[in-house]
């Protein structure tokens, strides 16, 4: 009898270190788990809802300069390339006035200019140009009235010349 109950025993501490693997074996696994969720779970953070910076530069998949925002205590500036790095739309925006530009590959093609020229009063202006500013269309508009003129130069920085105006 006796021996019968030593191997009884025998057989139950067998069963029980067996039992003991298998919950070791799945503690390990449970807090595996739990680490990958928690690791998971943080590298999901929110995204920030703003983004606060000075300057921006967009490349596109060639890394080429195709937008640049810029901003400081005097205003704020953009510029859009094209493809080839060229500058083809600038923006600016300052306390005194803004402007909005239209370029080609060397000149301003066209431009809408908006300033304070005196206190209280404003001046907007609209300006087409050749592409090599020899010729250029202007029309102003502030609160003492309007004018349209075209004008004329001999090369870009040389005299320019008033040819028609209205009134």
């Amino acid at each position: 009898m006796a021996e019968a109950e030593l191997e009884r025993i025998k057989q139950r501490l067998y069963q029980l270190e067996k039992q003991n693997r298998r919950l070791k074996v799945l503690g390990v696994i449970s807090v595996l788990f739990v680490a990958a969720a928690l690791l998971a779970g943080a590298s999901q953070s929110p995204q920030p809802k703003v983004m606060k910076v000075r300057g921006l530069v967009v490349v596109d998949d060639q890394d080429k300069t195709r937008a640049e925002i810029f901003a400081d205590s005097k205003g704020t500036r953009l510029w859009l390339n094209d493809p080839n790095g060229n500058l083809r739309v600038s923006l600016f925006a300052f306390a005194d006035r803004a402007n909005i530009g239209l370029h080609d590959d060397r000149f301003v093609r066209a431009a809408i200019s908006s300033a304070a020229v005196s206190s209280g009063e404003s001046q907007t202006v609209l300006v087409l140009s050749s592409g090599n500013m020899r010729n250029s269309a202007y029309l102003s508009v502030s609160n003492d009235g309007h004018n349209l003129s075209l004008q004329e130069s001999e090369a870009p920085g040389k005299e320019v010349k008033t040819i028609w105006r209205a009134p």
